[in-house]
């Protein structure tokens, strides 16, 4: 019986899981830009991709292939990567930085206009700012 090699293992399939993502996302310069590349920053700035690692383990314990789950492996990390970005609005959070790297929902309000198609809010929904009159 030969020893499992966890740490080899999670790396492969974090590489399945970065490749798969990277092919699914809309490139940076893909109408509207501002949007792509703040998803493609979002979802690509790494992280261990546990999520979609276990749901690869699933499939592989019952002898699937990882390519067969890979579609809801990844639909897993974009809920989680989103879930991410959520707790960083405003309302919900507003410290400048998330382990140590800028916070994506503070850089996403700094540089987002409304001819990108990523308007704030207020401007999105043709109001003004709360508090303002």
């Amino acid at each position: 019986m030969s020893a499992f090699d966890l740490e080899a293992y999670l790396t492969e399939r974090r590489a399945l899981v970065d490749a798969a993502l990277a092919r699914l996302l809309p490139s940076e310069d893909t109408p509207p830009p501002t949007v792509h590349r703040a998803m493609r920053y979002s979802v690509m700035a790494g992280g261990k991709r546990l999520r979609p690692i276990l749901v690869i383990a699933g499939a592989e314990a019952v002898v699937a292939a990882p390519a067969v789950v890979m579609p809801t492996a990844c639909a897993l990390e974009l809920i989680h990567t989103y879930s991410l970005i959520h707790d960083d609005l405003p309302a919900m959070d507003d410290d400048d930085y998330v382990g140590g790297q800028g916070d994506h929902a503070r850089d996403a309000r700094v540089h987002s206009h409304p001819q990108d198609g990523c308007a704030p809010p207020r401007v999105a929904l043709g109001g003004r700012a709360p508090g303002r009159r």
